[in-house]
């Protein structure tokens, strides 16, 4: 048995199985998260580190093959014992070659029989997959039948270069189950605003290397963040807004320009005017051909009626601005070209030699694929509409599966792919809270296309506690005595928060409901005399720092006052 724990050391050696792949992200406080969903969140400086396990590659390649999954079954298994063989064999050799029976003290003894229990439960092990291997089996006993007699070093020799030569049969046996010219390709994307670009991953793409871009998590005030204040209030000014009711009235109607611009790029009538042209024809052709089409031709009649009338209702909402009126009657528009195009098969059921003048009509009509151009239209403006308010981040979903590998990324094969890489973060480019690395692995061969073996999608956030700095216009309300109150005033402001660790479970949480607290100083009007004076007060901040609120002191006036700070995305500035 000590002799086969032997073979199980040298075997475990040649025999180099890894981890399925699998990401462990390294925070810059030096902490170690394991990542075991394809979806999850990262902080966005962090290094990500990448295993690779070969045998997995060679199972899920292979498929369902019993021979392919026998083998790498046993060299599991073997791999498995060697490293409990390994251990007890380190404290076997010294404890042995200091042994005398006749001197032993217990301490000695107890260390000698805890090292043969972890060779005997290490052998137990070979036995088994020898038992269940024939093929490894036969030849090991073979071997030690013909060393019998021999001292264990000899033995131990024989044994290891016989683990050795059957490691490499393995590997021979398992490439030869495999596809011919199957190669595995690995490699990072950064996705940001819906576009993806190809990372070097180092071993595994030629991708020249960025220089590292690091986002600071602990940022002071800035002459840059004093210029944005002022530039805020110059544009406050400018907008003669002074209370709380009109930065709202004119943020909601900036809003209502933004949808309304939306809504009038999806009701285009470019297409549908295309469309009842082609109805048209279609109707003039029909009602021209024999008596048998009449039937036919009355429907379509109807219906083009019906289109028509819809048509000059959608012009008419769309100049009036109604725009909810004009969505529902364009989508009538889509039903009655459905009713159409059923009634148009009917008619083209029947023989007659107008039919064919009809059928390359119908066709036309057909390509214009016009519902499917409404929903791709409807999508994009929306994607557009909440990129313009800061929701874009939220909405974005990757589909691996489309994201294809540059010739730059290299084709390796099973057994030469590199079994562990680093991407650090940093060196992803620019990108910002929200945005995505991408990690995924393909297979692929000379005959048939690449398939998908394993993909991540990683979404960056400053995880880490940080500082944050936020230019805002606040709405301060004076305390002029013990009940009584200003109207809320407008007034330029800088908020430096600090924000706690966030969540690596939940983008919602990162983002939306992430608290800070901090320190805000303000530009306050101070009243006939067109000055400002300023306040300094105590902030706490949620929402994604869009609602600020907190209480302060008016240096100027040596007074305290309320406040909430708005930043809008379509605020009038």
């Amino acid at each position: 048995m000590l002799r086969t724990a032997g073979l199980l050391l040298l075997f475990a050696l040649c025999f180099d199985l890894q981890g399925q792949l699998s990401l462990t992200e390294v925070d810059e406080d030096n902490r170690r998260h394991s990542i075991s969903k394809p979806l999850a969140i990262v902080d966005i400086n962090s290094t990500i580190e990448v295993a690779i396990d070969r045998d997995e590659l060679k199972k899920r390649i292979a498929g369902d093959s019993p021979n392919l999954t026998k083998l790498i079954d046993s060299a599991s298994s073997l791999n498995s014992a060697a490293k409990q063989g390994r251990e007890a064999l380190a404290k076997l050799r010294p404890l042995a070659e200091r042994y005398d029976p006749q001197r032993a003290t217990i301490r000695e003894v107890n260390a000698l029989s805890e090292a043969l229990a972890g060779l005997a439960q290490s052998a137990g092990a070979i036995d088994a997959t020898l038992a269940a291997d024939p093929r490894l089996g036969a030849e090991f006993e073979a071997l030690i039948a013909n060393l019998a007699g021999q001292d264990d070093l000899t033995i131990y020799t024989a044994v290891l270069e016989l683990a050795e030569r059957l490691a490499q049969d393995l590997t021979r046996s398992l490439m030869a189950e495999l596809p011919n010219g199957t190669f595995v390709r690995a490699g990072a994307f950064v996705v940001r605003g819906g576009v993806s670009t190809p990372v070097h991953l180092p071993g595994f793409d030629t991708i020249a290397p960025i220089d590292p871009v690091r986002i600071e998590r602990w940022v002071v005030p800035s002459a840059s963040d004093w210029s944005k204040l002022n530039d805020l209030e110059n544009a406050i000014k400018e907008r003669k807004i002074e209370d709380l009711d009109g930065y709202l009235r004119q943020t909601w109607q900036n809003l209502r320009h933004k949808v309304d611009k939306a809504a009038s790029n999806v009701l285009s009538l470019s297409e549908l005017k295309e469309a009842a042209t082609i109805i048209a024809e279609i109707v003039q052709l029909a009602d021209s051909s024999s008596h048998a089409l009449k039937a036919d031709v009355t429907a379509l009649s109807n219906l083009i009626k019906q289109f028509e009338a819809e048509i000059i209702a959608i012009q008419s909402a769309a100049k009036s601005g109604s725009w909810s009126d004009a969505r529902l009657r364009y989508m009538t528009v889509i039903e009655i070209i459905g009713q159409f195009g059923a009634s148009l098969q009917g008619l083209l059921g029947q023989s007659d030699e107008a039919l064919s003048v009809l059928k390359e009509k119908a066709a036309q009509l057909q390509a214009l694929n016009l519902p499917t151009k409404v929903i791709d239209k409807a999508k994009n403006e929306l994607v557009s509409l909440l990129s313009e308010i800061g929701l874009q981040p939220v909405l974005d979903r990757i589909d691996t599966e489309l994201l294809q590998f540059a010739d730059a990324v290299k084709k390796h094969s099973i057994d030469s792919i590199p079994t562990s890489a680093s991407l650090s973060l940093l060196t992803a480019g620019n990108r910002s809270p929200g945005d995505s690395v991408v990690i995924k692995m393909t297979y692929g061969s000379d005959d048939k296309p690449e398939s998908m073996l394993q993909s991540y999608q990683l979404a960056m956030y400053q995880v880490l506690p940080h500082t944050k700095s936020v230019i805002l216009p606040i709405f301060a309300q004076t305390q002029t005595g013990a009940n009584n109150l200003t109207r809320f005033r407008i007034a330029p402001s800088y908020s430096w928060l600090y924000k706690p660790e966030g969540s690596r479970a939940s983008v919602q949480a990162n983002r939306f409901f992430r608290f800070g607290v901090g320190l805000n100083v303000a530009m306050l009007p101070a009243g006939s005399d067109n000055l400002n004076t300023v306040g300094v007060g105590l902030v706490v901040s949620g929402l994604d720092d869009i609602v600020q609120l907190g209480y302060g002191f008016n240096t100027g006036q040596n007074k305290g006052y309320f406040f909430v700070g708005l930043r809008l995305p379509l605020a009038p500035f």
